[in-house]
């Protein structure tokens, strides 16, 4: 978009995809059922509609998300990603500390922190 950097840009379609997170949790919250032990990857499809400003669309969640590896860019994204994940679920439940420093799936590009 004009006027706009990519970083920029970046920013905005991350706040819209947080913000559809939030809401769509929000409209099924009262079906989920948490305890202490227990966690869920969730899968989230969105598409970028091209508009003034750039619109981004959610089109399905998914409770078994794929976790293949078909090309270059999700054999680096889906190892790190599990690799978080699980350090979010269980390191506060085993008191242990990530400092994200020496990360084992690093994302080119990306800070590890």
């Amino acid at each position: 978009m004009p006027g706009h950097t990519a970083d920029e840009l970046g920013q905005d379609l991350k706040r819209q995809m947080k913000s559809i997170v939030v809401e769509s949790l929000l409209a099924v919250k009262q079906h989920l059922k948490f305890n202490k032990y227990s966690f869920e990857l969730v899968g989230y499809d969105f598409m970028m509609v091209p508009g003034q400003p750039l619109d981004v669309r959610l089109i399905e969640a998914n409770t078994n998300p794929c976790l293949e590896e078909p090309n270059a860019l999700l054999k680096m994204l889906i190892p790190r990603m599990l690799d978080d994940m699980l350090k979010i679920v269980l390191d506060p439940l085993f008191n242990c500390s990530s400092n994200g420093t020496n990360a084992v799936y690093p994302v080119a590009g990306h800070s590890d922190n």
